[in-house]
């Protein structure tokens, strides 16, 4: 297979596997054999095997020798390490940004969260999580700092798949208003205002978890990937 097709094919399953998880196509703990992403993406089994070595890294996908891979699954206390983690970095991040932030910026996260509550009056309550954790992406993706940008997101796919597994049933992860709370926030160019809202908004979505332990829950590979990606599935 030539380098670019190969390199495309890995992109496409790599960027497949992630919408899913954000869709919450893909329960923790799913199998995810090779041959079978090859034949769903249409693929060969080399850019599968590179998309999941991408994943691994990114905290997604676990993969033991002569086992198949598999979706990341977290215990409690991982998912509070993440947090702790999300905690640490994202105040800060919110504060840096919030005295060089653009009026374009600011307009972007002020539609996206309008792309929010029209899920959530929608009653969508899975493409409102998803749109909620993508905002923290989008906000990350003002800073300069292009390693703080990377681990945000790494964190916000995770966060992805602790939300699957612990989220309360029927329950909404991110209350708008905590958003609405940090644009104005950001809006006043106050750093300390900004990174006390981003922590306080953190504290929310943990509060919002049922961190007690939870089964595995697999998924159909063809239905999690079904409408996700174009590639034929057979």
């Amino acid at each position: 297979m030539p380098v670019k097709k190969a390199i495309d094919g890995a992109t496409t399953v790599h960027d497949g596997i992630l919408k899913a998880i954000s869709l919450q196509r893909l329960a923790p703990g799913t199998r995810l054999p090779e041959e079978n992403l090859a034949r769903i993406f249409a693929v060969g089994r080399g850019p599968v095997r590179s998309a999941l070595a991408r994943l691994k890294q990114r905290g997604l996908v676990r993969m033991e020798p002569n086992r198949s891979a598999e979706i990341a699954t977290y215990s409690v206390a991982e998912v509070h390490g993440l947090f702790d983690m999300r905690r640490w970095i994202e105040p800060e991040v919110a504060a840096d940004v919030t005295p060089i932030l653009t009026s374009s910026q600011l307009t972007h996260l002020k539609s996206h969260l309008d792309d929010e509550q029209a899920a959530r009056d929608a009653g969508d309550r899975i493409e409102a999580t998803r749109l909620s954790g993508l905002f923290h992406t989008e906000l990350a993706r003002c800073s300069p700092n292009m390693i703080a940008r990377r681990y945000i997101s790494e964190l916000v796919d995770q966060s992805f798949l602790a939300i699957y597994l612990y989220q309360r049933v029927g329950v909404f992860m991110c209350v708008n208003e905590d958003h609405l709370d940090l644009v104005a926030a950001l809006e006043s160019g106050d750093p300390d205002r900004a990174r006390r809202s981003m922590r306080e908004h953190l504290d929310h979505i943990l509060e919002r978890l049922d961190l007690s332990e939870k089964g595995e829950d697999h998924e159909d590979l063809e239905q999690a990937f079904a409408g996700v990606i174009d590639a034929p599935s057979s």
